[in-house]
């Protein structure tokens, strides 16, 4: 039916990797090829467009401005709401609106896009060496947010007002830079502390120091250089733990015996920590990674990492803590022995509000560690939540999990707690998770251990509803494959177990209404307290004399550690870092087995099978 002024009204709106993208800009030129007036605003739920025209046009609109999207966007849910046009404006803009955060979109860091590297490199362009580069479909987002949604006035980018020339790309809408939040130029932009040429004749003569980047400070140094690497061990307290290498270019690259042609899968817009096994030895590979063959590879994630290099091409990254605190991003809380450590800092004055690790793939394209560009993740839950739970996970590898109506936010990596520091930031983390999203914890939920941290942690907001370790891998399992029934095989190095002992070997069987543990792993001798853990040549001896005063654990990720004491006995006194055996172990086993099967399980009746251990 055609409303008095002949215009018909669509509601928009869109959910899912839409802030931070460059959706509204993208919005905004599609609603423009339409002939379309009305506004585009950022919720804090996503993207909302009410748009006004003929409806035939906003009927081809809403099928088709999928063409327009940006790359980098992902739309999770879609809704589209036609009614009559009234009170239609005259213009297509942008506007703020207010939200109560039904919905959360959560916009992640994003390393350099194409365009902006052509334009540094672009000795005519006025952005031409400029660090702190950006566009629509690239640079910091959740490192530099302060509140929901994702406006320049939200972020640490408010303490840099736009300069006259950005002011007019920020405004133009056929500019690549058209509402940009992130816009700045070397006029109106971010400093550095210290000159780069500075900084590369130090890393050039063999110096270590300590580098504010997106997330939060690195320690560098040249990686062809043996002292150097040995320094940073020392600093970071890390005897034998891989050390990551950025590479300057694909000719790095080459170097170490990879096509260049691979350069474009570490150039990618999350730039994560590749795990690579190099065929040369251009890299001093006994001293980066003494326990395993494949060395953490990564490109440099912006023009800023990019100007530390100088004349090395290949240079130590990893990131700027003491052993067992988290990553540092706030110059004023590192204390003098810690900087005294560094023959020099580069800082700028971009402040990060979300600190944030680098995120880890495997060689298969698995990954390990979900850090910047990755995280923080939304994920919708089919179950509607009537409170506001908080999950906390285990003292290692610890993160977040806030659940709120239909979905679930999950916190980048946090580290471990294993020091003041680091319960410092899981606190803070749940003060800007109640402040983000304006909500009110009512429950939170714990790990069984009654010894955990995070543990008494959860304790301080209230009783917490606690879950078994294993379990708790078993159901996120399940989760995050989208299966409705399947058997989970949880392997684990350690875990409190309903009996008070050791766990680590747990089968599972899960459907949608339960999951119930159905089989364990046979026990097998330890001895009592976390210091056997570290001397596999120990774990070995206890579990084949099983002497009176041991207990019982069947923790698969022990059974490694004995059978790499038992393969190598002289390879291992003390383990410095978790899974560094078993790693050791799978090195060299990948050198004799050359295939690897798996079983198929078909037609099996779960409920037939009694509990037992293998």
């Amino acid at each position: 039916m055609e409303s008095t002024n002949g215009l018909h009204c669509l509601e928009l709106e869109l959910q899912g990797q839409v802030q931070g993208v460059g959706m509204r800009p993208a919005l905004y030129l599609a609603a423009q090829s339409y002939a379309l007036v009305g506004t585009i605003s950022n919720t804090g739920s996503g993207t909302y467009a009410k748009l006004y025209g003929s409806q035939k046009k906003l009927i081809e609109f809403g099928e088709k401005y999928h063409t327009f999207l940006p790359k980098l966007a992902h739309i999770t849910n879609e809704k589209k709401t036609f009614s009559k046009g009234n009170d239609a404006p005259s213009t297509l803009t942008f506007v703020n609106l207010e939200s109560d955060l039904q919905k959360y979109s959560i916009p992640t860091d994003l390393a350099t896009c194409e365009s902006c590297w052509n334009e540094f490199f672009n000795t005519d362009d006025r952005r031409s060496g400029y660090p702190f580069i950006t566009c629509c479909e690239c640079g910091p987002r959740w490192s530099i947010m302060k509140n929901l949604p994702f406006e320049r006035e939200s972020t640490t980018m408010d303490d840099f007002p736009m300069c006259g020339s950005c002011k007019n790309e920020y405004e133009n809408p056929l500019d690549r830079r058209f509402f940009a939040q992130t816009i700045s130029c070397p006029d109106c932009g971010p400093t550095v502390s210290l000159s780069f040429s500075d900084v590369q004749n130090y890393l050039n003569q063999g110096a270590v120091g300590l580098v504010k980047g997106l997330g939060g400070f690195a320690i560098v140094g040249n990686a062809r250089d043996p002292e150097v690497i040995r320094r940073i061990r020392a600093i970071k307290s890390r005897p034998e733990k891989p050390l990551a290498v950025m590479l300057k270019n694909n000719s790095a690259l080459s170097k170490l015996g990879i096509d260049c042609d691979e350069w474009n899968k570490f150039h990618s817009s999350v730039c994560p920590i590749h795990l690579i096994e190099p065929k040369t030895d251009y890299l001093p590979h006994s001293l980066l990674t003494p326990t395993t063959k494949k060395i953490g590879v990564m490109a440099p994630t912006t023009p800023f990492h990019f100007l530390l290099f100088g004349e090395l091409d290949a240079l130590i990254y990893t990131s700027g803590n003491r052993k067992g605190d988290p990553i540092e991003y706030e110059l004023s809380d590192l204390d003098q022995d810690f900087l005294s450590s560094f023959d020099f800092v580069l800082d700028h004055n971009r402040k990060i509000t979300q600190p944030v690790d680098d995120s880890v793939i495997s060689q298969n394209d698995t990954y390990l560690r979900d850090g910047r560009g990755l995280s923080p993740k939304v994920f919708l839950s089919p179950r509607t939540c009537n409170q506001t739970l908080l999950a906390f996970g285990a003292d290692m590898k610890s993160s977040l999990a806030l659940y709120h109506k239909d979905q679930i936010f999950l916190t980048p990596y946090l580290g471990s707690l294993s020091t003041s520091k680091s319960v410092e930031r899981v606190e803070q983390q749940i003060n800007e998770i109640e402040k983000l999203f304006k909500v009110k914890i009512n429950q939170v939920i714990s790990d069984s251990h009654p010894n955990y941290l995070s543990s008494y942690l959860a304790s301080l907001w209230g009783q917490p509803f606690q879950v078994q370790h294993h379990l708790a891998h078993a159901e996120a399992s399940l989760f995050e494959s989208g299966f409705n029934e399947a058997l989970i095989f949880v392997c684990d190095g350690t875990g409190y177990g309903n009996d008070g002992s050791i766990w680590g070997g747990e089968v599972f069987h899960s459907n949608s209404n339960l999951t119930k543990h159905i089989a364990r792993f046979e026990n097998f001798s330890i001895l009592p307290g976390e210091d056997s853990f570290k001397d596999p040549n120990i774990l070995l001896q206890t579990l084949l004399e099983q002497p009176q005063h041991s207990v019982f654990t069947n923790s698969i990720g022990r059974w490694f550690d004995a059978m790499t004491a038992l393969c190598f006995p002289d390879r291992f006194n003390e383990l410095s870092f978790e899974a560094q055996a078993p790693l050791f172990l799978e090195e060299h086993a990948s050198e004799i087995i050359y295939e690897c099967s798996a079983y198929s399980i078909e037609n099996c009746n779960i409920e037939s099978h009694e509990y037992c251990a293998f």
